[in-house]
């Protein structure tokens, strides 16, 4: 996940490519452009401030989180999180990596105890994702037209597949953290037994991996933590569904209801999880059009512009911060560079 690896760059550029074709191939490029010059863009401001308000949000989630392995001013938790923002415009999102390791050039806190923070955090964002998903599908599976295709693939099994992944993974995180912060020895001595055919120092690895993400779970204990985490996680995703509708306004779309929202609201992370493109290029607008187009039913040219300027103003959002946080802290492209290739060799480390 190098930032310096070209071949994850053209292969993941490619993939962008292809999602962008897919996508708009039968898009006219004259409706398109009229679409995008009819855009009211004095939308893009409230847009901004939920998507700031958003940013704060999972920095005090964060906060919480990290306070259970050092107590951490929330000031200083604000720039590994916004310049890890950069990092996950690569492939493979090695911002959750960015941040994790310059959590710990700044604060001391271990680079595994990070990670399990991280980890919580998307354990969380999957749960409520499962919920939007099966909430969709029991209440409003009327909105899935079979008959649509996108790239050959009908959406609602597109969906439905996502569903069933993301539960499958969630099950699977749920029972490794648990056995982490309840059942930590038990899992110590299965993990032993693993690793007998390995060198002793293999197993040593092993045990100090566990041992420091179970520090990092810890919160999982303290229930009125467990609350706050719960709630904040709840609060950034009621941001983002509804930072959808200034952009609603903006481009004129027939139907403004919670519904859609929540259709877009699971359909755009669907399709950045299965194309992790650099900067989500591709993959975003495709999100946007199988959810407003395909499944919504709007005008094709109006969401393909809708598409690009919701992708586009989000992506410099992301930059600017990101940027600011990088200025403010003293940070080089240079540095951050280095920083990447000292991520990498705590991941190899471990």
């Amino acid at each position: 996940m190098s930032l310096t690896n070209p071949r994850q760059l053209i292969i993941g550029l490619s993939v962008a490519a292809l999602a962008i074709f897919f996508t708009f191939r039968n898009v006219p490029a004259d409706e398109l452009l009229e679409s995008l010059r009819k855009g009211d863009y004095v939308y893009l401001f409230p847009v901004a401030l939920i998507v700031l308000i958003s940013y704060t949000v999972r920095v005090y989630r964060w906060h919480v989180l990290v306070a259970h392995i050092k107590p951490v001013p929330v000031g200083q938790l604000f720039p590994p999180m916004m310049i890890g923002f950069l990092g996950n415009m690569l492939p493979m999102r090695a911002g959750e990596i960015f941040r994790a390791y310059l959590l710990k050039k700044k604060t001391n806190i271990p680079f595994t105890g990070s990670l399990a923070t991280i980890m919580i955090e998307r354990m969380f964002d999957i749960l409520i994702l499962n919920i939007l998903f099966t909430w969709i599908l029991v209440f409003h599976s009327d909105l899935f037209n079979s008959s649509t295709t996108w790239a050959g693939l009908v959406p609602s099994n597109i969906a439905f597949s996502f569903g069933c992944l993301s539960g499958g993974i969630l099950c699977l995180l749920l029972t490794i953290i648990y056995l982490m912060v309840y059942k930590t020895n038990l899992l110590l001595r299965a993990v032993e037994k693993i690793a007998t055919p390995f060198p002793v120092s293999w197993w040593e690895k092993c045990k100090h991996l566990l041992e420091m993400f179970a520090q990092g779970l810890a919160v999982i204990k303290n229930g009125k933590a467990l609350l706050k985490v719960s709630l904040y996680s709840l609060l950034d995703w009621i941001l983002i569904i509804f930072s959808a509708y200034p952009l609603y306004l903006a481009f004129d779309l027939n139907n403004k209801t919670i519904e859609s929202m929540l259709v877009l609201a699971v359909m755009v992370p669907i399709f950045m999880t299965l194309l992790p493109t650099p900067g989500f290029v591709g993959s975003v607008q495709a999100g946007i059009f199988v959810a407003l187009h395909k499944i919504m039913g709007e005008d094709a040219a109006v969401v393909a512009a809708y598409g690009m300027v919701s992708w586009a103003w989000g992506l410099t959002i992301q930059i600017l911060a990101g940027l600011y946080f990088l200025f403010r802290e003293h940070i080089s492209w240079r540095i951050l560079l280095k920083l990447e290739k000292g991520s990498e060799v705590d991941l190899r480390k471990l």
